[in-house]
């Protein structure tokens, strides 16, 4: 079964882009019955604060939540800031986060969390993208690569070039997604990937990661400019 995720979004500041009800509804009507929202921390817990908000009937586990009413499922997903680029860590437990800012750090950090690794706007500013040229080893300490990011169109192009390089070499996914700021930007791009199993975190954050490192072909992704500009 397929479901169309958008882990890579940021809700942004507006007030209601914490209206629990009004970003489950964007979610739903973007990614449809099934779909797969990450809400995006940095050094905050934005995913807790939605979860805690007021709104939908809601079923918790630790890194994520399911509205039935909906048919939307939310994992908590961290955007993390490295010497080398930026990383977007996907299912993390909703109190926990990572600390580090060195990559190796980092990618150690995500193993003791089981959570998978995903390089986002690869070539944009604050990408991985060159230092990943001269360093191919660390993909395979990745699950996947952000081919497309809705707020980083001049650099998707190289993005998706470099992946189709890569991709039969590892085991290595391409994701797009909005890195969207805003409540309307939510599921603007998106991938269609196996439905994670969310009865448990464990089986969560599996499903998900082999979901996301099987994920070659994204003929059918939807990729859309983001409405917002700046790459963050």
């Amino acid at each position: 079964m397929k479901a169309r995720a958008d882990l890579h979004t940021h809700l942004g500041k507006l007030r209601d882009s914490y209206d629990f009800n009004r970003v489950i509804d964007r979610a739903r009507k973007s990614l449809g019955p099934g779909g797969v929202l990450g809400v995006t921390c940095f050094d905050d817990n934005r995913y807790k604060s939605l979860a805690d908000s007021p709104g939908y009937k809601r079923e918790r586990i630790s890194n994520c939540f399911y509205v039935p009413g909906k048919d939307i499922l939310v994992v908590k997903t961290q955007e993390v800031f490295s010497e080398h680029g930026h990383l977007l860590g996907v299912g993390l437990p909703e109190n926990k986060s990572i600390k580090s800012n060195k990559l190796k750090d980092i990618i150690n950090e995500a193993c003791d969390l089981g959570i998978g690794l995903i390089a986002v706007h690869v070539f944009a500013r604050n990408g991985l993208g060159n230092f990943l040229i001269r360093n191919p080893e660390y993909l395979q300490r990745l699950i996947g690569i952000e081919i497309h990011n809705g707020e980083a169109f001049y650099a998707n192009k190289k993005s998706t070039d470099f992946f189709d390089l890569i991709k039969d070499d590892y085991e290595i996914g391409g994701i797009s997604s909005s890195d969207g700021h805003s409540l309307f930007e939510i599921g603007s791009s998106n991938s269609l990937i196996e439905a994670p199993v969310y009865t448990d975190a464990e089986k969560l954050s599996a499903t998900l990661n082999n979901a996301i490192k099987a994920h070659k072909d994204y003929s059918k992704d939807v990729m859309h400019s983001s409405f917002l500009g700046g790459v963050l």
